[in-house]
Protein backbone atom coordinates (compact mmCIF):
# COMPACT_ATOMS: atom_id res chain seq x y z
CA UNK A 1 0.00 0.00 0.00
CA UNK A 2 2.72 2.38 0.65
CA UNK A 3 4.36 1.39 -2.44
CA UNK A 4 1.73 2.64 -4.44
CA UNK A 5 1.10 5.95 -2.53
CA UNK A 6 5.25 6.67 -2.73
CA UNK A 7 4.46 5.74 -7.14
CA UNK A 8 1.50 7.92 -7.01
CA UNK A 9 3.19 10.71 -5.36
CA UNK A 10 5.84 9.89 -8.26
CA UNK A 11 3.71 10.28 -10.98
CA UNK A 12 2.15 13.57 -9.86
CA UNK A 13 5.81 15.30 -9.48
CA UNK A 14 6.43 13.65 -13.06
CA UNK A 15 3.63 15.04 -14.43
CA UNK A 16 2.33 17.65 -12.34
CA UNK A 17 5.41 19.78 -11.38
CA UNK A 18 6.48 20.06 -7.71
CA UNK A 19 4.25 23.13 -6.75
CA UNK A 20 1.51 20.20 -7.66
CA UNK A 21 2.89 17.79 -5.31
CA UNK A 22 3.49 19.70 -2.55
CA UNK A 23 -0.41 20.55 -2.54
CA UNK A 24 -1.83 17.55 -2.86
CA UNK A 25 0.58 15.95 -0.27
CA UNK A 26 -0.79 19.21 2.33
CA UNK A 27 -4.30 18.46 1.71
CA UNK A 28 -3.38 14.33 1.90
CA UNK A 29 -1.98 15.24 5.45
CA UNK A 30 -5.23 17.15 6.29
CA UNK A 31 -7.18 14.23 4.86
CA UNK A 32 -5.21 11.84 6.90
CA UNK A 33 -5.60 13.48 10.44
CA UNK A 34 -8.75 14.33 9.97
CA UNK A 35 -9.72 11.01 9.20
CA UNK A 36 -7.52 9.78 12.80
CA UNK A 37 -9.14 12.34 14.55
CA UNK A 38 -12.37 11.24 13.59
CA UNK A 39 -11.74 7.73 14.34
CA UNK A 40 -10.70 9.47 18.28
CA UNK A 41 -13.36 11.38 18.02
CA UNK A 42 -16.18 11.10 16.15
CA UNK A 43 -18.94 13.32 17.39
CA UNK A 44 -16.75 16.57 16.25
CA UNK A 45 -18.79 17.62 13.14
CA UNK A 46 -16.06 19.86 11.85
CA UNK A 47 -13.87 17.29 11.40
CA UNK A 48 -16.01 15.63 8.33
CA UNK A 49 -16.61 19.15 6.99
CA UNK A 50 -12.72 18.86 6.95
CA UNK A 51 -12.51 15.56 5.57
CA UNK A 52 -14.87 16.52 2.66
CA UNK A 53 -13.16 19.77 2.18
CA UNK A 54 -9.98 18.48 1.80
CA UNK A 55 -10.94 16.16 -0.57
CA UNK A 56 -12.69 18.41 -2.89
CA UNK A 57 -9.50 20.35 -2.81
CA UNK A 58 -7.48 17.80 -3.79
CA UNK A 59 -9.93 17.48 -6.84
CA UNK A 60 -9.92 21.18 -7.68
CA UNK A 61 -6.00 20.77 -8.05
CA UNK A 62 -6.19 17.60 -10.03
CA UNK A 63 -9.19 19.24 -12.19
CA UNK A 64 -7.13 22.59 -12.58
CA UNK A 65 -3.98 21.60 -13.38
CA UNK A 66 -4.62 19.34 -15.66
CA UNK A 67 -6.82 21.66 -17.61
CA UNK A 68 -3.42 23.51 -17.94
CA UNK A 69 -0.98 20.75 -19.35
CA UNK A 70 -3.95 21.06 -21.90
CA UNK A 71 -2.87 24.04 -23.23
CA UNK A 72 0.76 23.59 -23.37
CA UNK A 73 2.78 22.42 -26.15
CA UNK A 74 5.74 20.74 -27.60
CA UNK A 75 7.87 22.80 -29.68
CA UNK A 76 7.62 22.45 -33.12
CA UNK A 77 9.70 22.22 -36.08
CA UNK A 78 7.75 25.53 -38.04
CA UNK A 79 9.14 27.28 -40.82
CA UNK A 80 12.54 25.62 -41.11
CA UNK A 81 13.68 24.71 -44.83
CA UNK A 82 10.28 25.73 -45.54
CA UNK A 83 6.79 28.06 -44.74
CA UNK A 84 4.90 26.06 -42.72
CA UNK A 85 0.81 27.18 -43.04
CA UNK A 86 -1.63 27.06 -40.06
CA UNK A 87 -4.18 25.41 -42.58
CA UNK A 88 -1.77 22.26 -42.86
CA UNK A 89 -2.08 21.93 -39.77
CA UNK A 90 -4.50 19.51 -39.19
CA UNK A 91 -4.51 18.96 -35.07
CA UNK A 92 -6.82 21.08 -32.92
CA UNK A 93 -5.14 24.15 -31.59
CA UNK A 94 -5.89 26.55 -29.10
CA UNK A 95 -5.13 30.39 -29.60
CA UNK A 96 -3.69 33.16 -27.14
CA UNK A 97 -5.64 35.94 -26.85
CA UNK A 98 -2.86 38.20 -26.33
CA UNK A 99 -1.75 39.49 -29.95
CA UNK A 100 1.86 40.87 -30.33
CA UNK A 101 2.52 43.28 -33.12
CA UNK A 102 6.05 44.16 -34.56
CA UNK A 103 7.34 46.24 -36.81
CA UNK A 104 9.72 44.76 -40.07
CA UNK A 105 11.50 47.19 -42.20
CA UNK A 106 12.50 45.49 -45.44
CA UNK A 107 15.65 47.21 -45.69
CA UNK A 108 16.99 47.17 -42.43
CA UNK A 109 19.88 44.27 -41.66
CA UNK A 110 18.76 41.16 -38.76
CA UNK A 111 15.46 42.54 -38.50
CA UNK A 112 13.72 38.86 -38.73
CA UNK A 113 16.39 37.44 -37.00
CA UNK A 114 16.10 40.00 -33.83
CA UNK A 115 12.08 39.53 -34.11
CA UNK A 116 12.92 35.44 -34.01
CA UNK A 117 15.13 36.00 -30.63
CA UNK A 118 12.19 37.77 -28.81
CA UNK A 119 9.78 35.01 -29.02
CA UNK A 120 9.46 32.89 -25.74
CA UNK A 121 11.89 29.84 -26.16
CA UNK A 122 9.07 26.96 -25.28
CA UNK A 123 6.32 28.40 -27.50
CA UNK A 124 4.68 28.08 -31.06
CA UNK A 125 3.29 31.08 -33.05
CA UNK A 126 0.94 31.99 -35.20
CA UNK A 127 1.86 35.00 -37.53
CA UNK A 128 0.31 36.94 -40.09
CA UNK A 129 1.77 39.96 -42.40
CA UNK A 130 0.84 43.01 -43.49
CA UNK A 131 2.56 45.34 -46.03
CA UNK A 132 2.25 48.79 -45.37
CA UNK A 133 4.75 51.74 -47.38
CA UNK A 134 4.87 53.55 -44.45
CA UNK A 135 5.02 52.34 -41.08
CA UNK A 136 5.24 55.33 -39.04
CA UNK A 137 1.83 56.75 -39.93
CA UNK A 138 -0.22 53.57 -40.98
CA UNK A 139 -3.32 52.67 -39.31
CA UNK A 140 -5.97 50.03 -39.28
CA UNK A 141 -8.69 52.12 -41.11
CA UNK A 142 -6.58 52.19 -43.84
CA UNK A 143 -6.24 49.53 -46.88
CA UNK A 144 -4.27 46.70 -45.60
CA UNK A 145 -2.17 44.11 -48.20
CA UNK A 146 -2.03 41.29 -46.41
CA UNK A 147 0.76 38.98 -47.46
CA UNK A 148 -0.14 35.59 -47.03
CA UNK A 149 -1.97 33.41 -45.12
CA UNK A 150 -1.36 32.53 -41.53
CA UNK A 151 1.77 30.72 -41.05
CA UNK A 152 3.54 28.99 -38.28
CA UNK A 153 6.75 30.04 -36.49
CA UNK A 154 8.83 30.07 -33.60
CA UNK A 155 12.09 30.36 -32.43
CA UNK A 156 13.98 27.81 -33.79
CA UNK A 157 12.53 29.23 -37.44
CA UNK A 158 15.04 30.05 -40.40
CA UNK A 159 15.27 33.59 -40.55
CA UNK A 160 16.26 33.09 -44.04
CA UNK A 161 12.99 31.27 -45.05
CA UNK A 162 11.07 33.66 -43.87
CA UNK A 163 12.55 37.20 -45.76
CA UNK A 164 12.87 34.69 -48.27
CA UNK A 165 8.91 34.13 -48.59
CA UNK A 166 8.35 38.47 -47.56
CA UNK A 167 10.01 39.23 -50.34
CA UNK A 168 8.34 36.71 -52.93
CA UNK A 169 4.90 37.41 -51.30
CA UNK A 170 5.55 41.06 -51.88
CA UNK A 171 6.23 40.55 -55.35
CA UNK A 172 3.36 38.40 -56.22
CA UNK A 173 1.28 41.49 -54.28
CA UNK A 174 2.97 43.85 -57.07
CA UNK A 175 2.03 41.93 -59.81
CA UNK A 176 -1.12 40.78 -58.84
CA UNK A 177 -2.59 43.86 -57.75
CA UNK A 178 -0.90 46.39 -60.72
CA UNK A 179 1.35 48.47 -58.62
CA UNK A 180 4.16 50.65 -59.51
CA UNK A 181 7.32 49.61 -58.01
CA UNK A 182 7.87 52.78 -56.31
CA UNK A 183 5.65 51.37 -53.39
CA UNK A 184 9.02 49.58 -52.65
CA UNK A 185 11.05 52.70 -52.32
CA UNK A 186 12.90 53.12 -49.28
CA UNK A 187 12.25 55.99 -46.97
CA UNK A 188 12.93 56.76 -43.54
CA UNK A 189 9.33 55.29 -42.96
CA UNK A 190 9.23 52.22 -44.71
CA UNK A 191 8.54 50.25 -46.74
CA UNK A 192 7.65 47.24 -44.35
CA UNK A 193 5.49 44.86 -43.20
CA UNK A 194 3.41 44.50 -39.61
CA UNK A 195 3.83 41.22 -37.92
CA UNK A 196 0.87 40.37 -36.01
CA UNK A 197 1.71 36.95 -33.87
CA UNK A 198 -0.27 34.58 -31.78
CA UNK A 199 0.34 32.12 -28.83
CA UNK A 200 -0.85 29.03 -29.58
CA UNK A 201 -1.27 25.55 -27.74
CA UNK A 202 -2.15 22.04 -29.13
Amino acid sequence: MFLLFFLALIFIYIYFGLFVLIQIIIWLSVFFVSNFLIGVNPEHRELYLIRILSILVICFVFYYNSKQIINTSYLLPLTIKNVSYLSDFKTPIVFDNNRNEDKIYLYRVDNISNFLNKLDLDDNYILTMIFYPDLINYSINIPQLVLSEPILINRNSSAAIIEKYINERINVMIDFYYLDDSILEETPFGPGVIFHYWKFYY
